[in-house]
């Protein structure tokens, strides 16, 4: 997340808090993935990975409107957990849909299309931080995962009620 050391820097104790809000995302993620790895097997996991995206939307639009170093810590420990939450559920889930001879193919392609969106995310993001504010770059940065997030839990709803209506 770009926008996280300058949100430190303005906010609160520059790199120090960023060193803490670091800290508290890797023990929420952790966490996240400790509790995933007891599950032996998670039921909707399409829906659930969007509910954790959904998460990690609802907790940086709520970062963006908090100045107590003490909540943020707490909300970079939601985002934590839910960022490691959803990518495990997604990388099983492309491990076990994905034929063995075709994985390394589709896993290239995802990090292919994750690596080629990064830097136009870091211009776009750069520029509205330079040109307008950082509260204004985490509500924005909020909006299009919560967007991208619910449009997937209505996509995998209407799958889930196409696929049980074919059986």
């Amino acid at each position: 997340m770009i926008v996280l050391p300058i949100y430190a820097d303005q906010y609160f104790d520059g790199i120090k808090s960023y060193g803490w809000f670091l800290s508290s995302m890797a023990l929420g993620a952790f966490l996240g993935a400790w509790i995933i790895s007891k599950k032996s097997r998670i039921v909707n996991r399409m829906l659930k990975y969007y509910l954790f995206m959904l998460n990690v939307g609802f907790f940086v639009l709520l970062l963006s409107f908090i100045d107590i170093f003490y909540f943020a810590l707490l909300f970079m420990f939601f985002i934590g957990f839910s960022i490691t939450s959803f990518v495990i559920l997604w990388d099983s889930t492309v491990q076990e849909a994905v034929e063995e001879k075709y994985l390394g193919r589709v896993t290239s392609l995802q990090m292919f299309g994750g690596l080629l969106f990064l830097p136009m995310g870091y211009f776009a993001f750069g520029l509205i931080i330079d040109y307008i504010n950082v509260q204004v770059a985490l509500i924005i940065s909020a909006i299009f995962i919560i967007l991208s997030a619910l449009a997937g839990v209505f996509v995998q709803k209407s799958y889930d009620n196409n696929s049980t209506f074919a059986d």
